[in-house]
């Protein structure tokens, strides 16, 4: 019994498609890591083994974190759902108090940042998953009740508002992945439709409030950052020629990230230049995070790049099929939003490197160096896989209480 017992808590349940692409994303993660950090070990004067262990090193850790979401109980989920919108808006604001009033990390480049002191961390890439499980919770115990209005804004808006707002004032592209996040969620959910086009209303006029500010009295600046990036982005060649030469060199330096990702997809062509063999991989800046997916396409070629492009797709699909086999509301929104967070992330890093959006600074999903962000984005997978898990059980429970009741109706037949 106790053997049987231990087997069963080393049993790996879940849906094993989606087992198998963590594992080939973090394949993929090391040895892309490893050949894009050539030029960050020239700078640090190190061997680029040092960023390899190092990876690897925030792979297994990842992969402990995973196991661990994967094996609490949804019950603890619940129960942690509304407590963890309050514990991220208290750390959002000690981001602001530290960046705008302490003033200990104002010499960041942004207010993204927590200071703890020993170790700094992104509360806006805890606030993702943090959001995804307060609607999960949300929408749970109080859609039937959400007959007007007033109660929809005080449960739904207020909080993913605040949310929202405090990480505009350190991360656009954050703040977009959460609020599109939440738009899924919501039409994918029993909310009236009407209060969600109410709520576009409130979006709208929300973000002429937040530009208007922030041309008075500069609270949003990295909205001039956007802004600044989308003219850039829409800029023709023509017009740029028209820009005395001081503009055209600044705007040649802000654009030279994306330029030479660009150039990197270029060169890989349709089978690549080979592991290792990436030529831009010592000029691009940021080649084992922002821009790792030129360096996939640069050494792998379109075929490579299309492989990890498909492994996101192919989660998605597998996620719908969770989805459809959840009996709870909050099963079924934590699937859809988590799901939707990780493919969409993916998706905005993989249009910045092929150069149909404007840069945001967003990481690939497990498969970017490791840090923070890869360590959360394995619980989302962790809780997915839970969910997944509890499903398996529940229905092997089913199944046994009906062969049981199938078998004592036979016996009763027999006597």
């Amino acid at each position: 019994m106790a053997t049987r017992k231990i087997k069963e808590q080393l049993t790996l349940r879940g849906d094993k498609v989606i087992w198998i692409i963590v594992l080939l994303m973090a394949l993929i993660s090391i040895i892309a890591v490893y050949s894009s950090s050539y030029a960050l070990a020239n700078r640090g004067d190190v061997s680029t083994f040092h960023y390899l262990f190092s990876q690897m090193k925030s792979i297994l850790i990842s992969w402990g974190v995973l196991l661990l979401f994967y094996k609490l109980s949804l019950r603890i989920y619940r129960r942690l759902a509304i407590p963890s919108i309050f514990i991220i808006l208290l750390m959002l604001l000690g981001v602001l108090l530290q960046y705008y009033v302490l003033k200990t990390t104002a010499h960041l480049p942004a207010a993204r940042w927590l200071d703890l002191g020993f170790t700094s961390i992104q509360p806006a890439e805890f606030a993702k998953i943090a959001v995804v499980i307060y609607l999960a919770k949300i929408l749970e115990v109080k859609a039937q009740k959400m007959k007007d209005f007033k109660t929809f804004a005080l449960w739904i808006l207020a909080p993913i508002g605040a949310t929202c707002i405090m990480t505009l004032l350190g991360s656009f592209s954050a703040t977009l992945i959460i609020g599109l996040t939440t738009v899924i969620i919501l039409i994918c959910s029993s909310v009236p439709r009407k209060f969600l086009l109410l709520s576009m209303a409130v979006l709208g006029l929300s973000g002429g409030i937040a530009f208007f500010c922030n041309y008075q009295f500069g609270w949003f600046s990295r909205l001039d950052t956007v802004s600044a990036r989308v003219e850039r982005f829409f800029m023709s060649d023509e017009e740029k020629s028209k820009l005395s030469q001081e503009e055209q060199d600044k705007i040649a330096d802000k654009e030279y990230q994306s330029n030479e990702a660009r150039q990197a997809i270029q060169l890989g062509g349709i089978q690549g230049l080979g592991a290792g063999n990436s030529i831009k991989r010592t000029t691009l800046p940021n080649p084992y995070d922002d821009y790792i997916y030129s360096i996939i396409v640069e050494e792998w070629g379109l075929i490579g790049g299309t492989l990890v492009l498909f492994l996101y797709v192919w989660f998605l699909f597998h996620c719908v099929i969770i989805v459809r086999s959840c009996k709870k509301i909050f099963s079924a929104v934590c699937v859809i939003g988590l799901s939707t967070l990780i493919t969409f992330q993916a998706l905005i890093h993989i249009a910045v490197n092929i150069g149909i959006i404007p840069e945001t600074g967003q990481t690939l999903p497990m498969i970017s160096h490791g840090g923070t962000a890869y360590m959360l984005m394995s619980a989302a997978f962790g809780i997915i896989l839970a969910i997944n898990r509890t499903i398996e059980i529940s229905k092997e429970k089913e199944e046994k209480e009906k062969n049981a009741l199938l078998w004592n109706n036979a016996e009763q037949k027999l006597s």
